[in-house]
């Protein structure tokens, strides 16, 4: 009984009284303060200097062409598409530029790089298009990239330029034709003559068009420009003339022909054709007077012989295929025949039987017998002559 009540005795004890429980509260005690104080004299770490972060050093400028390539033909009936990239570039700006091989300025073009920090001279891609449809298809140049920033002096200065060598297109193949007129023909020239016909790659569009005999000889000439939309830069149009022939003598054979020139004033792409200047115009015969049959002077006329017997008279008229006359002292009769040679053959003669005194009887008998042979006459305007073996027999007429 005691011992129960000893042990409820210790269990009503104040905490404080209990030994046990002061031990472990002291020692607490005790590493709680040693905490304090080593904390307070413990030394603080001294904070090492701040180190500056290394500065960023700008990109050097620079471009890059990575189309078209170097040696690239182009095809320049579209625009040119030039893309590449850049970077370290004073606002990000590049000039692009089409040039030829003398540096001329064929075509030009702006871009700005994109990119994140291409303002601040960070790395972009840029992308430009040029158009260059009226460059001479065969041209050598290149396309040429760069960037630009303000100078010192208030200009602008170009920076990290580069370039590729390209060709403007294919070379266009000169050449020309006449469309009119056809080969072999014969032409009016009695008009001006057109010629007509087409061409292409002809330098500066000039086109010369002659007209030449067959000794090369130039008849005419007329020069003209080809007509269409890309004729300047190598492309196909159309040309027309007309050539002055009227001088031209008709029915001379030639040719036309039609070339381009060059700067030098050499010939390009001559073509031609050959055709006749106007129908050949046969010479008129001069008038001919055409053969007279001599009897037409002699018929219908009276023709009186010159210097009969004094007072006597001998005349003679011819009249389709008959003579008549008197012989001085009897009329006569007979026949004749005449040929374009001016032979005559007269015959069958007859005469009245009247005598006459002499000498006029011998006249008349003479007169007959000569004119029986007579072989030949002639007529000049009112004078006729008679051949006859015995001489010749002249006559003489007033009549018109």
């Amino acid at each position: 009984m005691s011992n129960t009540s000893e042990t409820q005795n210790t269990n009503n004890q104040p905490a404080w009284q209990k030994p046990a429980l002061i031990i472990a509260g002291v020692i607490i005690l005790v590493l709680l303060v040693w905490g304090i104080v080593s904390a307070m004299h413990k030394e603080e770490p001294v904070a090492a200097p701040p180190t500056e972060a290394p500065t960023a050093q700008p990109a050097a400028p620079a471009i890059l062409i990575s189309s078209p390539t170097n040696g690239q033909l182009l095809d320049i009936t579209r625009p040119v598409k030039v893309e590449g990239q850049g970077q370290g570039l004073h606002e990000g700006n590049v000039v692009v530029q089409a040039q030829d091989e003398a540096g001329n300025i064929l075509a030009q073009s702006t871009a700005v790089l994109q990119g994140k920090d291409v303002g601040v001279g960070g790395q972009g891609d840029w992308s430009v298009e040029l158009n260059l449809e009226d460059v001479i298809p065969g041209t050598k140049g290149a396309i040429v990239a760069f960037s630009t920033k303000p100078a010192s002096d208030g200009s602008s200065q170009r920076v990290a330029e580069t370039r590729v060598d390209v060709l403007y297109g294919e070379k266009v193949e000169a050449m020309i034709v006449i469309r009119e007129p056809s080969h072999g023909m014969v032409l009016d020239i009695d008009q001006p003559v057109e010629v007509k016909g087409q061409g292409q790659g002809l330098p500066e569009a000039n086109v010369v068009v002659q007209a030449l005999d067959a000794s090369g000889n130039v008849l005419a000439q007329e020069a003209t420009t080809l007509q269409g939309k890309k004729v300047g830069v190598g492309g196909k149009g159309d040309w027309a003339v007309a050539l002055d022939l009227s001088q031209v003598t008709p029915g001379v054979r030639g040719r036309i022909v039609a070339f381009g020139t060059d700067p030098n004033g050499g010939r390009v792409a001559e073509t031609g054709i050959d055709v006749t200047f106007g129908e050949a115009v046969e010479p008129t015969p001069e008038p001919t007077e055409e053969p007279v049959d001599p009897s037409e002077a002699l018929e219908g006329r009276k023709w009186e012989m010159v210097n009969p017997l004094p007072d006597t008279e001998i005349t003679l008229m011819f009249v389709r295929g008959k003579v008549t006359g008197f012989a001085g002292c009897n009329d006569f009769t007979g026949s004749y025949q005449t040929s374009s040679s001016g032979s005559i053959k007269i015959g069958d003669l007859k005469t009245g039987r009247r005598a006459c005194e002499q000498p006029i009887m011998d006249q008349e008998k003479q007169f007959l017998a000569s004119l029986g042979q007579a072989t030949a006459f002639q007529v000049v305007e009112d004078q006729m002559t008679l051949n006859t073996p015995n001489g010749l027999l002249q006559f003489q007429t007033e009549d018109d």
